[in-house]
This record gives structure tokens, C-alpha cells and sequence, in this order.
């Protein structure tokens, strides 16, 4: 589910009531094929790019992580 904003992303202002329960009704439907077990291409697509952003963020780490251990140890042994 995508995360409440104050200000509709699309207008750049805030929210009207017809607006909201569009966005409701939208929500709700996608909600209940959700429930239902039908999940949709770009809900599969959506999941492997926030996979992917966790799995590059974990990599980089682990990368900056060697680059001190190795800093470190060269220091000890220099």
C-alpha cells in the first residue's frame, strides 16, 4: 500500500473529498484482488525493484564494511 501524503502528488495540492474517495475506491479494489490471491504484473514488478534497492543498499555495506577491515588491518601490520 502506498504511503499517505497531506498533498496529492498529482495536483501538487491538498487532497479534495472527491479526490480521497476516488483514491479510496482504487485502493479498496486493488486491496480486495489482493485478498483474493490475484496479484498483478506491476505488484510482482514493484516487489523485485524493492528487492532489489534492499539487496544493492546490504551490498554496498558489505563493500564499505572490507574496505575499513582492510584500511584497519593494513594500519596494524604497516
Amino acid at each position: 500500500m502506498a504511503k499517505f501524503s497531506a498533498v496529492n502528488p498529482e495536483t501538487k495540492k491538498i487532497w479534495t473529498r472527491e479526490q480521497l474517495f476516488q483514491a479510496y475506491e482504487e485502493q479498496k479494489k486493488i486491496n480486495q484482488q489482493r485478498e483474493n490471491g490475484i496479484l498483478t504484473i506491476d505488484d510482482y514488478g514493484n516487489d523485485f525493484v524493492a528487492r532489489c534497492q534492499i539487496h544493492q543498499k546490504e551490498f554496498t555495506a558489505a563493500i564499505q564494511d572490507l574496505k575499513n577491515l582492510f584500511r584497519i588491518t593494513k594500519k596494524l601490520f604497516a
